[in-house]
């Protein structure tokens, strides 16, 4: 809030599930298809998906956002919550 007046604006931006190297990496047998079976739009999210919401928060048109966390979200968390021990790959 400090920075507001000198124009800087600090919001954030938290994503839902997105297909990283993470993911390959670190959950065993992870296959993005399988797991948008249990995601309400069908499908893992690509880094694509956010970053229109990157564009609009670094843009004049969200001059009176501050201090806000924008969510681009897959609809899980309106379904239920993700239980990784149901996918076949947890």
């Amino acid at each position: 809030m400090e920075l507001a007046k000198s124009g800087i604006r600090i919001n954030a931006i938290t994503p839902g599930w997105i297909d990283v190297e993470r993911n390959y990496q670190e959950i065993r047998n992870y296959d993005p298809k399988t797991a948008g079976t249990i995601i309400p739009v069908g499908r893992i999210g690509h880094v694509s998906d956010t970053v229109k919401a990157a564009i609009y928060l670094a843009s004049d048109e969200s001059i009176f956002v501050i201090g806000q966390t924008i969510t681009v979200y897959d609809g899980t968390s309106a379904k239920m919550a993700l239980d990784f021990e149901k996918l076949p790959f947890g």
